[in-house]
């Protein structure tokens, strides 16, 4: 090169040689670049790091907050979903920034444009879309917690996702690892979240049912005096006045399964305590 063996401030770059895929030492060096005046060579980068570089995940959230329909935020959540399983740095700087609590209301603004294919998507983020395939448990509880545990982003969708979630919380709890889970959940406050979500006058038949279930699991495999006493205090709720008497209450409509909305019907606190008696 021309350099003499005593100067260390010249900056010289040696360029990987590409083009021929030799093993070992037989894989010479592509070509050595010196320069007095500052040297600009290319490196390959994945493009989850150069995200980084321009906002990293804040920027695919405002590609989610800027979505006009439902295809556009299908695409950004994929993309956030490759950026995050691709770099773990990205991951860390979700996690710092709160992304999934500003998904989870980005989410709650556009819910009108949410479908079974994006829930698909979130539970990917979450990391429980795949249950039986490998461990069951879960892996992400921020994700958990900011976007599998607000019931009011799904409570509101157009497809009653909130039935496919709750379901998918029967699944996690059992599974193999259902124990880790309701520790999880347990964790998270669900059964406090789920017996306040009980007294919802606009739930369904099907709903109500699937959260007894939820709480059943819960109480099986983890639980504390505080869940028991929070339930206690719900069945105490749906007790009668002591002026009136409970045997008089009309249970046929309450009980008839074709009804769906019960939330008008007489009798209604009633099955809700032999639905959790049960």
């Amino acid at each position: 090169l021309g350099i003499s063996s005593r100067d260390d401030a010249m900056p010289i770059v040696l360029a990987k040689n590409t083009a021929s895929h030799l093993p070992g030492p037989s894989r010479t060096i592509g070509a050595p670049i010196a320069s007095f005046f500052g040297v600009r060579t290319f490196f390959s980068n994945p493009a989850a790091n150069c995200l980084q570089f321009i906002g990293g995940p804040a920027v695919i959230l405002g590609l989610v907050a800027m979505a006009s329909d439902d295809h556009e935020i299908y695409a950004a959540v994929k993309v956030l979903i490759s950026v995050l399983n691709s770099s773990t740095l990205s991951e860390k700087e979700m996690q710092r920034i709160k992304g999934y609590r500003l998904l989870a209301l980005l989410l709650k603004r556009k819910v009108r444009l949410l479908n079974g294919r994006i829930f698909q998507l979130i539970l990917t983020i979450v990391g429980t879309a795949e249950l039986g395939q490998g461990t069951s448990t879960i892996p992400n509880d921020c994700a958990f917690r900011d976007l599998l545990c607000d019931f009011e982003i799904w409570a509101n969708s157009p497809e009653a996702l909130d039935l496919l979630l709750f379901r998918h919380f029967v699944e996690l709890l059992k599974s193999s690892d259902g124990r880790k889970n309701a520790e999880v959940m347990h964790r998270l406050q669900m059964v406090p979240r789920l017996v306040l979500l009980l007294n919802d006058p606009n739930n369904t038949r099907s709903k109500v049912q699937i959260i007894c279930t939820i709480l059943a699991e819960l109480l099986k495999s983890y639980f504390t005096t505080t869940d028991l006493l929070r339930i206690g205090l719900f069945l105490t709720y749906t007790l009668p006045p002591a002026a009136m008497d409970e045997k008089l209450i009309s249970l046929e409509r309450v009980s008839d399964p074709s009804i769906e909305v019960i939330n008008q019907v007489a009798g209604r606190t009633v099955w809700l305590r032999n639905q959790q008696l049960k």
